[in-house]
């Protein structure tokens, strides 16, 4: 009987895995049938980024991770994007945007104190040469460069230097008071990044994301990445768009409004400043959705600003 059992485990053995690569190649070969999408065509791609195939969703596993104890804001709340110059904070806003790096600690002290919420931005996709913690991506972790983005390069977001940077930035955002982050650049699946991210790799990552900001005790805001949409809104406090309405895709941000979250829409090209009748379409269409628009100069550097409030 040894003897026989003997023989007949290795058999068993050895079919049991051809059928699991078998499984696996045909699954392989049903993923790959997917066109990718035109940058410019007008439907899913984000501007200066390019599309590799989508990938479908799938379920998180895991619950998110529980925000800070304290509220946020709620939908509709208003905001002001700046990320280059000196920070202009003579606006009456609920929340202002701004370089997690550029803004001093007193800086974000003052908006607090005059009751708005600072939202501290860093790329979590990107490498930027001029940052200071540039030396602290393993070399392997830099690919393709952001090709009208000069010293910019997308980041394989798997590697764990690059999580330890992300784990640095928001533990600086919370040293400096920050009460949330805005992390950048958060869609690789969908890039030609230099690396094969999946979608479910870009899920889990931003899942960590956001649940070490949470685990920092600050808020967390989706940036763009409207393709997973469905599956992070839980696991974040609000959403940051740029161009809903250049690409048609605002009523995608719906389930963050119909969560009491607020939308913080920006538009940079296409649309024109108040008074035309491209901004108050705009306007119509985004406050019918609870969505708070504006429209700014690309370089985000406070030259004007046009809000449909």
């Amino acid at each position: 009987m040894y003897r026989l059992l003997s023989i007949l485990v290795p058999l068993l053995v050895t079919a049991m895995f051809s059928f699991n690569v078998d499984a696996a190649g045909a699954k392989d070969v049903t993923t790959q049938g997917k066109k990718t999408q035109d940058p410019d065509s007008g439907q899913t791609c984000r501007p200066r980024k390019h599309c590799q195939p989508e990938e479908p969703p799938t379920d998180p596993e895991d619950p998110p991770a529980e925000p800070p104890a304290s509220t946020f804001l709620n939908a509709g709340a208003s905001y002001q994007m700046q990320l280059q110059g000196a920070l202009n904070l003579e606006y009456t806003v609920d929340a202002y945007v701004f370089d997690l790096f550029d803004v001093s600690a007193q800086t974000i002290a003052d908006i607090k104190n005059s009751g708005a919420k600072a939202i501290c931005y860093f790329s979590a996709g990107t490498f930027e040469e001029w940052r200071e913690d540039a030396s602290d991506f393993a070399p392997e972790a830099l690919g393709e460069p952001l090709g009208d983005w000069p010293g910019e390069y997308w980041l394989d977001t798997r590697h764990e230097s690059v999580r330890a940077v992300m784990l640095n930035r928001i533990a600086l955002a919370k040293q400096k008071g920050c009460d949330a982050v805005d992390p950048d650049n958060v869609d690789l699946h969908t890039q030609q990044s230099g690396f094969n991210i999946s979608y479910d790799q870009q899920l889990e990552y931003n899942m960590f994301i956001a649940s070490s900001a949470h685990d920092a005790q600050l808020f967390v805001g989706l940036k763009n990445n409207l393709d997973q949409l469905a599956d992070l809104h839980t696991y974040y406090d609000f959403a940051i768009n740029e161009s809903c309405i250049r690409w048609n895709e605002c009523e995608m941000l719906t389930p963050f409004v119909n969560s009491n979250k607020p939308v913080f829409h920006v538009e940079y090209l296409g649309v024109s400043g108040a008074g035309s009748s491209e901004f108050e379409q705009m306007c119509a269409h985004t406050s019918e959705l609870g969505i708070y628009s504006l429209v700014l100069p690309r370089e985000l550097d406070d030259a004007y600003r046009f809000s449909c409030q």
